[in-house]
């Protein structure tokens, strides 16, 4: 944490250093869609970088960009791996996935993470290719995905199919839209 004595010294630091510019807890806490309190615990766990001045605590806004670059990253990783498996026909579960983004499935925050991951990844295929990719992640020893696929994917998929008609329709709809177009049936 840096910490300015007065607006002054900041304004100062500022000038030589462009990079320490903040914005307060509150609009921190909208940007990361939390509230003030989840800021407050990522500040005191590093996630984001603290500035005072004066007494007053901001938050740098380059640790803001630098999460938010993490998180694009922490995505577009999961998704190139389950394009890789949907080319391939297949389905996987939660903990490979979680490994090649640094998630421990033993973290109840990470998996959290991981269903955040797969929803903004479902989301953003839904509406840009009529699919919902992250159907091919399923519970351990089951051939399903988590409630929170049927949750939220239930009725924007195809409103009227029962949840195990939904899953195995929309996976082979994943697999066909994936699959390698020189493959001869």
């Amino acid at each position: 944490m840096r910490s300015y004595p007065t607006a002054s010294d900041y304004l100062a630091a500022l000038r030589h250093d462009h990079t320490l510019a903040i914005v307060p807890l509150t609009l921190a806490a909208e940007a990361n869609g939390v509230t003030r309190a989840a800021v407050d615990r990522m500040l005191g766990l590093g996630q984001l970088e603290e500035i005072k001045i004066a007494g007053t605590r901001f938050v740098r806004t380059g640790s803001l960009i630098k999460r938010d670059q993490a998180w694009a990253d922490q995505v577009a990783l999961v998704r190139a791996e389950l394009e890789k498996i949907a080319a391939d026909g297949a389905t996987t579960t939660y903990q490979p996935l979680m490994n090649k983004v640094g998630l421990s499935h033993s973290r109840p925050a990470d998996r959290r993470t991981i269903g955040k991951i797969l929803g903004a990844i479902g989301r953003d295929t839904l509406q840009n290719h009529g699919i919902v990719l992250s159907v091919l992640v399923h519970y351990k020893g089951t051939d399903r995905p988590g409630p929170g696929f049927l949750n939220e994917f239930r009725d924007q998929v195809e409103p009227g199919y029962d949840d195990d008609d939904l899953i195995d329709r929309e996976m082979r709809r994943v697999w066909q839209y994936y699959r390698p177009k020189n493959v001869v049936e």
